[in-house]
């Protein structure tokens, strides 16, 4: 038998059908050449867009410090890697963009207009010791100038940063003195999928590369805003809550003979969704509005979205996990003209909350 089926699957790939064209030789260093052309434009789109995402978000997350409360931080706008944290075939590229190899360290982004950017910090210079912690050349080295960094931004004393730069002259060392501003404890960072999505995890916010393919800048402000939202009003935690009770009340109803086939756990699980969808669209537009970003065309990009996505324009059924993209228009609408009065009566600009989360905000 086995014999048989060996010989038929000879056959068969015998008599699949084959190129009938000479194939074109290939040079094995021009590919090669070529490979590293395409991840050094792949790295500079990446340095690109987590440099747009960021720039966006700063001012969003300074100026929601009130709303934060205490899920915050102090921030320098300045971030750093090492050549090596990118794998063996990025090292290269990193090298030729940061002038970093191996285990040292640089940095990575310097938002414009941040403390960083103020003190005279540039990508690409190459960290030698921050606050007298002199980095050292191992592949622990991020991890530990990232635990660090974690103590030394509790609180707004100015961070020493001890520096090398390549100059027309020759590499240059310098120090700077950094000083942090607070900011909501919320990073934006990329996603490198082409998704027209983005998401809050209440630690972060997530920006698909398919987003900024869509979105202007104001356009995904009005992205940033409303995850931010997500994350400081506690949706996800919330969401995790009704996760639970939605496990338990299917457990419940087995043990009465009753099937539900998980209907009545993912209603549970969700019955809160659209409210919170609509609460962050309700408060991140405050969030625009507090941070001076122009919201009146906010209306407008959900109803681009809605194009995009023409399913989400009737969202209907109890575990429709987002409200119609036609009610968020008029409803977001509704709320541009309070906070447009708001600002007219001099009013300061804070949302209508309510004492829960359990239900949707004054729309």
């Amino acid at each position: 038998m086995k014999i048989f089926f060996t010989l038929l699957l000879s056959a068969l790939l015998a008599a699949c059908a084959g190129t009938t064209t000479r194939p074109v030789e290939i040079d094995k260093k021009a590919e090669e050449a070529e490979a590293m052309l395409q991840r050094e434009l792949a790295f500079e789109g990446f340095l690109e867009d987590e440099l747009r995402i960021k720039r966006v978000a700063q001012p969003i997350l300074l100026n929601a410090t009130e709303l934060c409360k205490d899920k915050t931080r102090f921030d320098t706008g300045a971030t750093f890697t090492s050549a090596g944290a990118y794998g063996k075939d990025y090292e290269p590229v990193v090298t030729k963009y940061l002038g970093i190899s191996g285990n040292e360290l640089g940095l990575l982004h310097v938002i414009p207009g941040s403390p960083a950017d103020l003190a005279g910090l540039k990508r690409g210079d190459r960290i030698i010791s921050v606050n007298g912690f002199v980095i050292p050349n191992t592949k622990e080295a991020p991890a530990e100038l990232g635990k660090r960094a974690q103590e030394w931004l509790k609180k707004p004393d100015p961070i020493v940063t001890v520096y090398s730069r390549q100059a027309a002259s020759g590499v240059q060392t310098a120090t700077a003195s950094v000083t942090p501003i607070k900011a909501c404890d919320f990073p934006a960072f990329l996603v490198m999928q082409e998704s027209l999505n983005a998401y809050a995890d209440g630690k972060a916010i997530a920006i698909f590369r398919g987003m900024l393919r869509f979105a202007n800048d104001n356009e995904l402000a009005i992205v940033i805003g409303h995850e931010l939202a997500h994350n400081f009003m506690g949706h996800i935690e919330a969401s995790q809550r009704n996760n639970v009770l939605g496990t338990i009340a299917e457990i419940i109803a087995a043990s009465r003979g009753v099937p539900t086939q998980g209907a009545l756990g993912a209603a549970i699980a969700l019955s809160y969704s659209p409210a919170f969808e609509a609460e962050a669209d309700y408060v991140g537009l405050y969030v625009l509005a507090r941070a001076g970003i122009e919201i009146k065309d906010a209306p407008k990009f959900w109803r681009r979205m809605a194009a995009a996505n023409p399913a989400g324009i009737s969202q209907r059924g109890m575990i429709a996990s987002h409200p119609a993209t036609s009610a968020r228009f008029v409803a977001l609408e509704k709320t541009v003209q309070e906070i447009e009065a708001k600002r007219a009566s001099g009013q300061a600009l804070n949302p209508e909350l309510k004492t829960d989360n359990k239900a949707d905000t004054k729309k």
